[in-house]
């Protein structure tokens, strides 16, 4: 099946790290990567995971005519600040720079809370805080490189509340997974302003990939609340006309790609399909949640973040 059409630049001699990439979208904006000629770092949990995806990228690749780029597996669980901490002292010593940062790891409606070994909400932990961290040990690797954060149209139903951040007041799966990625937007937007104030060279942005069937859409029916009853219950409600609002993985994986190696993309820009509801289609300028459009609020949820993992950007910027 030919992939869906988007126009990419020569990526030959660029280094894309990609979190997640051993499957759903995490494994579709890598195998773009590397038909455009990027070197690609599979940063995932589990090696044995990451072989099957090296395998059908090379394949991809070999299929397209081009030979297939670098491929390595970076291992790293997000859940976990020494995980990180490990990782981005591994990426470090390697001393390569990083092109394209992309944070596309994370889990999604886990029914009742769960919590990291650092004490942190599991979405949290697995969403926001590891990219959080793992963004700002590598700083030294991201000068002059774009850093993309995903978001979901579920960000719209997120709250930034700092004394709910990981759920210690009220606890709900769906409305955690909004939190992190409207956290997700909020970050990109921060991160951009502190990069020009700062001059750290990072250019940050994020996307979206609307209504895509991955592994994580499948987790919607075990979700806690009445936000995850009515989620699951669309297919139920809208039978066949549900199937003209999903769209594949590789169409969802086109406005990271497009947010990370477009000319006409800007920092602080947030992306998703074009489609109905930005559920599919190509990629355009997305609407940006409420929770993310305030400076103050933004710049709140970075220092909090800066707290929460010990991880002071300015200390780690050069």
């Amino acid at each position: 099946m030919p992939l869906p059409e988007l126009s990419m630049p020569d990526l030959t001699g660029k280094h894309a790290v990609v979190t997640g990439a051993n499957q759903g979208l995490g494994l579709c904006t890598a195998e773009r990567f590397a038909l455009a000629g990027a070197d690609v770092t599979l940063a995932v949990r589990r090696p044995e995971r990451a072989e099957p995806a090296i395998a059908r990228i090379a394949a991809t690749c070999k299929e397209a005519g081009r030979t297939p780029p670098q491929l390595r597996v970076q291992l790293v669980d997000l859940a976990s600040q020494a995980s990180v901490r490990s990782a981005a002292d591994d990426l470090t010593r390697a001393e390569r720079p990083i092109d394209y940062l992309i944070l596309n790891a994370g889990i999604m409606h886990e029914g009742e809370q769960r919590f990291s070994e650092d004490g942190f909400d599991l979405h949290m932990a697995s969403n926001m805080w590891g990219h959080f961290a793992l963004t700002g040990r590598l700083l030294p690797l991201l000068r002059g490189g774009r850093v993309v954060s995903l978001g979901s149209v579920m960000a719209h139903v997120g709250s930034l509340r700092r004394e709910n951040l990981n759920g210690e007041r009220h606890f709900n799966a769906s409305l955690m997974y909004g939190t992190t990625k409207l956290a997700a937007v909020g970050f990109a937007k921060e991160l951009q302003r502190r990069s020009l104030a700062h001059d750290w060279g990072v250019t940050a942005l994020a996307a979206h990939p609307g209504a895509s069937r991955t592994h994580l859409t499948d987790r919607i029916s075990n979700g806690g609340g009445k936000l995850s009853a009515a989620l699951s219950a669309i297919p139920r409600i809208l039978g066949h006309s549900l199937r003209g609002i999903w769209q594949t993985p590789e169409m969802g994986c086109l406005p990271i790609v497009h947010a990370a190696t477009s000319e006409f993309a800007r920092g602080g820009d947030y992306f998703g399909p074009s489609g109905f509801m930005e559920c599919n289609g190509y990629p355009t300028l997305a609407r940006v949640p409420r929770g993310a459009r305030s400076l103050e609020r933004n710049q709140k949820f970075f220092d909090e973040a800066e707290k929460l993992t010990a991880v002071h950007y300015g200390d780690f910027a050069r």
